[in-house]
């Protein structure tokens, strides 16, 4: 199962907003999400980005995809396994590309 999240740069309660997302990413990976795409600007979509990566330890099998919003800017694709340039292009294309450069396959 995909999800998709994606939020305001501002966050009144972080804190809060953690142990609220914390939950409800376990219930979601209890359900079968194993893909989440997620935005890459702002401090809700960093919150994202940290807590599926801090689950991966418990779910290795779960993957995160950075869907970019913007080429103007810089993004941490550390935290991600894929990411998806504001191309037109589908995700499944952009992710076999990416598989086949891992592999060496292509440039």
């Amino acid at each position: 199962m995909t999800v998709t999240f994606c939020g305001h740069k501002d966050i009144a309660d972080a804190s809060k907003v953690r142990t609220i997302l914390d939950e409800i990413l376990r219930g979601l990976v209890a359900e079968g999400a194993d893909r989440f795409l997620l935005g890459g600007y702002g401090g809700f979509d960093s919150l994202v980005a940290y807590a599926v990566q801090n689950l991966k330890q418990q779910y290795p099998e779960i993957r995160s995809t950075l869907v970019i919003p913007y080429l103007n800017r810089e993004y941490n694709t550390e935290l991600y396994e894929y990411h998806i340039p504001p191309t037109g292009r589908r995700a499944d294309e952009v992710r076999n590309q990416q598989a086949e450069r891992m592999d060496g396959r292509s440039g």
